[in-house]
């Protein structure tokens, strides 16, 4: 379980250092959910990337990334479904 603490608490460092760098803070986010798809044949560097930013206002802001860099669709089971 440390490995896993370590790397999640990594990530959430690296996110509010982006949050940061456009201005925000992680006190302005309700949510933030991260995909990583892995291609089938692909090795694992191989990967579609896609994140979700719910804001407290009410906004959310998705964003999909393939491993060239290239924008693709987010991966929408990320997106908030309540009524």
């Amino acid at each position: 379980m440390e490995p896993l603490r370590l790397s999640l608490g990594g990530l959430r460092d690296k996110l509010e250092n982006i949050l940061l760098s456009e201005g925000m803070s992680l006190s302005e986010l309700e949510r933030a959910s991260l995909s990583v798809e892995l291609l089938p044949g692909r090795d694992n560097y191989c990967c579609n990337c896609s994140v979700v930013l719910a804001l407290n206002e009410g906004t959310e802001v998705s964003y999909g990334v393939n491993y060239l860099g290239q924008q693709v669709a987010p991966n929408i089971s990320l997106q908030d479904r309540r009524p």
